[in-house]
């Protein structure tokens, strides 16, 4: 059953700045918020790291509750009620008792961005990059059972905490980009919010037409065969109930964000996925301007797509997209400048 969400509210904050529409033009022409960190670690003395990072003072979850306030704010919300999604870093770089920190930090940064918008409920999701997909279902979960009008869709991660510098650097497999790696990403952060309802007649949007998901067996970390199964799966649930292939979209936006793994799972899936063969099917990701910032990145992908629909400089009307973690979770969900019928809003 098709269960589309209208998106109608975006807010983002990234290196690049403040403000969802202007980092959508600075993504399109290309720039970026990237700078050189020497000894960001000290036990890496002398090591060169890319890094985006905000110009705040703050750290912790006192960041994150100032870099949502920023993205929620932008959204410029104008309603009286919402359910809210949060989007979080990872548990396995955080913990449990961390995150729940951080998800009443956000909480509490929402309420001050947007004091006269009641949150009936909220719900936390601290599953990094894929977090956005699961976000998504809860919230067609929610909307299409009638219990409010809206539901807000928050992002927020930091790839530069001193965990996560930590957790990518140790392991056995340095992941950061440096003067020594060049199979790496650059650490990032950013907040996205994202205003959700269901279409309405006769008014145009972009929607989030479908969502899919699936589970890969073979991670970043280990050493077996990649054959891009989770994805694959992921991309076929997402395209499904809409009755199309691959193929019939227009471009693609990932979550890519350097490493040689994630863009062979892309390659992978664009083969198993396509009924036809063709050569113009554009890779969009926004890590390229605002590097890897995890949980955020779902959010930062509508960003690309919205204002690239509504100035008619996106190569068509339906975006594929793609969402890949560290280990298991695969989400693929599908993006249309759409006009909404009676039919779809029921």
């Amino acid at each position: 059953m098709l269960r589309p969400l209208s998106v109608k509210a975006l807010g983002m904050i990234s290196a690049l700045g403040v403000g969802a529409e202007f980092n959508a033009a600075a993504m399109r022409c290309g720039y970026d918020g990237f700078e050189s960190a020497d000894n960001i670690y000290p036990d890496k003395t002398g090591l060169h790291i890319a890094q985006a990072p905000l110009p705040l003072s703050l750290r912790g979850n006192s960041r994150f509750k100032e870099m949502v306030k920023r993205a929620v704010a932008d959204a410029h919300l104008k309603i009286d009620e919402i359910a809210l999604c949060v989007c979080m870093p990872h548990l396995s770089i955080n913990g449990a008792t961390a995150i729940k920190d951080t998800f009443d930090s956000i909480i509490q940064g929402v309420m001050e961005a947007a004091p006269t918008v009641t949150i009936r409920k909220g719900y936390g999701f601290s599953k990094g990059r894929a977090s956005f997909g699961f976000a998504i279902q809860k919230a067609q979960d929610i909307l299409y059972n009638n219990k409010v009008d809206s539901v807000l869709i928050v992002g927020v991660d930091s790839l530069l905490s001193p965990n996560a510098i930590r957790y990518y650097l140790e392991g056995s497999v340095n992941r950061l980009l440096t003067d020594k790696n060049s199979n790496g990403f650059i650490p990032g952060e950013a907040a996205v919010a994202v205003l959700c309802g269901k279409p309405k007649e006769g008014i145009s949007s972009m929607n989030i037409a479908s969502v899919g998901f699936g589970e890969e067996p073979v991670g970043v970390y280990s050493e077996d065969v990649l054959k891009a199964v989770g994805m694959t799966k992921s991309t076929f649930d997402a395209l499904e109930p809409l009755g199309i292939y691959a193929d019939d979209t227009d471009f693609r936006i990932s979550s890519v964000s350097g490493e040689s793994y994630f863009f062979k799972e892309l390659t992978l899936t664009h083969t198993k996925t396509m009924k036809k063969s063709r050569t113009d099917h554009p890779l969009w990701h926004p890590a390229d301007s605002i590097g890897e910032v995890g949980a955020a990145v779902g959010g930062a992908m509508l960003v690309m797509a919205e204002y690239a629909f509504k100035n008619k400089y996106a190569p068509g009307k339906k975006a594929l997209c793609h969402l890949s973690n560290d280990s298991s979770e695969r989400v693929t969900f599908i993006l249309e400048s759409y006009r909404g019928t009676s039919k779809d809003a029921s």
